[in-house]
């Protein structure tokens, strides 16, 4: 059984962390001003962030559309449960020290518009349940390690309009008549690779 202190610890921990994150935020509409409180008996909403007990329980935000950590330090393996926010439209997780696989689970996230993983250190191969991402308009994974072709699938997906894969390690060859399957896209930039 988890003893009080140990509750009342680990929310006084989670608290300074959160807040410490707030501030780091840009927010120039000063939403977080009155959203982010201290003050348990005045939090609204259907959660507070305030009565978080972990970081992790930020996949319980369904209701979730932009997630954007651009330009932080924020190291370790992308979240296996970023799948579980289907209603993301916007991932952006560029130039980080991201390092690991992209999970499948990514595929699961059926609202994504803009998938942005430029500048990590994210390796191994595309995986190729990205191309379920039906409404994927932009997929941008330069500046990585990532190794291997290019998914066949992802020529696939008529709803893109930009293929940013430069500075990787990838290799094969690029499939005829790309322009027929990809009608929409307007850039395609590969350069750098093995290909």
């Amino acid at each position: 059984m988890v003893s009080y202190a140990r509750i009342v610890r680990n929310l006084t921990t989670d608290q300074h962390a959160l807040l410490s994150f707030k501030h780091q935020i840009t927010n120039s509409h000063n939403i977080l001003a009155n959203n982010w409180t201290t003050d348990y008996s005045s939090a609204t909403g259907s959660a507070s962030l305030a009565l978080l007990s972990t970081v992790d329980e930020l996949r319980q935000l369904s209701r979730l559309e932009h997630i954007d950590l651009n330009s932080n330090l924020i190291d370790g393996e992308i979240p296996l449960w970023f799948g579980r926010l289907d209603e993301v439209l916007d991932l952006i997780l560029r130039s980080n020290n991201l390092t690991g696989l992209i999970p499948p689970s990514i595929s699961n996230m059926s609202s994504l518009e803009n998938l942005d993983l430029n500048h990590n250190l994210i390796h191994g191969n595309i995986n190729c349940e990205i191309s379920k991402l039906a409404n994927l308009r932009i997929h941008r994974l330069a500046h990585n390690r990532l190794s291997g072709p290019i998914p066949k699938p992802i020529y696939g997906m008529s709803s893109l309009r930009m293929i940013s894969q430069p500075l990787n390690n990838l290799s094969g060859s690029l499939p005829e008549n790309i322009c027929r399957h990809l009608p929409d896209l307007e850039a395609f930039f590969l350069e750098e690779n093995e290909l």
